[in-house]
């Protein structure tokens, strides 16, 4: 597969730069809270402070709403409809940017591009440093996005996302196979902490390899590390960033943050493991260790 034709990243100087060329560029305002999907507050806090014009996508928005499993990446033809109510068009360069508890963007950013958007990049800086540098910023009331109502067609990319049986494949191997890459915190990682979410089985899949997402950041939620350091960080995970990999983690959303780490200084074809430890877990049979 080509690689995609915009970057990984894009930096705040070249959004603040392109952001009034709406023919070109849409901006997600991207959210995820793992704890609660409360759509209200979502709203209250979007309209406390946004990036101007942006749309509000939270990844319950993109999510299959019928999976047993937190956050699982919806059919093709769900994921057509819900990108055209929310006004998305394949036809821009989509700029994703976090707000609230987690990394929300790469998630997003994964799913676009799991489905063949081409064009798609995550703002390499958190909300709170954009406003600090004087870069626009909205407090406008949230209205709901214009639906797009031309036709879309999507390509799935099969490549960036991986299954229990790649997964199992892959941690079975002494070779050059995929390593897979726990995205959770060591705590989480070797059962020093309870799990999130029911049910609760601590610990992490048989053979994997831990690398804490908050680890690319150069600082708290942005931006990553630069490309030299972010590289050596992999490697001192024994992770080569030039080979596709697997990213996993509680349901698949910080997973994605690997992931576009990884695309922003080496390997783009990486993929996610989507339901990670929350699906590992819900067949006994699978390997775990503490």
């Amino acid at each position: 597969m080509e690689n995609p034709s915009a970057p990984a990243s894009v930096s705040p100087e070249w959004l603040a730069q392109n952001l009034e060329n709406h023919d070109k560029i849409l901006v997600l305002a991207c959210h995820c809270d793992p704890a609660s999907h409360n759509t209200q507050k979502t709203i209250e806090l979007y309209e406390n402070l946004h990036i101007p014009n942006a749309i509000l996508c939270d990844v319950s928005d993109l999510s299959d709403s019928l999976s047993p499993f937190p956050h699982q990446a919806p059919s093709a033809e769900d994921f057509i409809k819900k990108i055209q109510k929310l006004g998305i068009s394949p036809h821009k360069h989509i700029v994703c940017y976090s707000f609230g508890p987690i990394p929300a963007a790469p998630r997003i950013w994964w799913l676009l591009r799991l489905f063949g958007f081409q064009n798609v990049s995550v703002l390499n800086t958190s909300l709170s440093s954009w406003e600090k540098n004087n870069f626009p910023v909205s407090s406008q009331k949230y209205t709901p996005p214009r639906p797009l109502h031309e036709p879309i067609s999507v390509e799935y990319q099969h490549h960036l996302i991986a299954d229990h049986i790649q997964v199992l494949h892959a941690v079975s191997q002494n070779d050059d196979s995929p390593k897979v890459i726990d995205a959770r915190s060591k705590e989480r990682f070797f059962a020093m902490s309870p799990e999130p979410r029911e049910p609760s089985t601590s610990g992490h899949i048989t053979g994997s390899l831990n690398m804490p997402f908050p680890l690319v950041f150069s600082q708290e939620n942005l931006p990553l590390l630069p490309k030299t350091r972010l590289r050596q960080l992999f490697a001192e995970h024994y992770v080569d960033p030039d080979k596709p990999h697997i990213f996993t983690c509680g349901s698949g959303v910080t997973a994605c943050v690997l992931a576009w780490a990884q695309a922003s200084v080496g390997c783009q074809d990486s993929a996610v493991y989507d339901g990670s430890w929350a699906h590992w877990i819900s067949d006994p049979s699978r390997p775990t260790s503490p």
